[in-house]
């Protein structure tokens, strides 16, 4: 068997360095400026989507405003996950926008799903890098990709 040459830093390729618009401001992570994110979606129909999220997916109400009468906003939560719905009659669908939510079944999650009405645009499929993956829309027709883990 014949022995190979030690890999040194000069015989692997190297990558080429990506530059970014940032990287003369780039600083070490500073915990006392930016401390959690969550996305902010808004809808046409915030009691429906609310309900939607709620009732069918186990999301819990954590913040409402105005707190009494009917919501402007909402913050949902499912798990250590928030998710913020805003109220908006003139929005559509949020662009280049897919919220995952990992299910224990993914199948059985559709079936849910579509048992209550819920348009699913991608059936369950194994997934190459080990999960099973499903598609479909909340009340506003934003894409939730429901997942298992296989």
């Amino acid at each position: 068997m014949p022995l190979l040459p030690p890999v040194t830093t000069a015989s692997r390729p190297v990558r080429p360095k990506i530059s970014s618009r940032y990287e003369d401001t780039h600083a070490p992570y500073d915990p006392s400026m930016f401390t959690e994110a969550f996305p902010i979606v808004t809808v046409p129909d915030l009691p429906e989507t609310v309900a939607f999220y709620r009732d069918l997916l186990g999301f819990r109400e954590s913040y409402r405003f105005p707190p009494e009468g009917e919501p402007q906003f909402v913050t949902l939560k499912l798990g250590t996950s928030e998710l913020g719905l805003g109220a908006d009659e003139a929005s559509g669908p949020a662009a280049g926008y897919a919220l995952c939510v990992y299910a224990v079944d993914c199948d059985r999650a559709v079936e849910k799903l579509r048992a209550a009405g819920t348009p699913v645009v991608e059936e369950p499929a194994d997934m190459p890098w080990g999960e099973r993956m499903a598609r479909v829309t909340d009340p506003a027709g934003n894409e939730i990709v429901i997942v298992a883990k296989l």
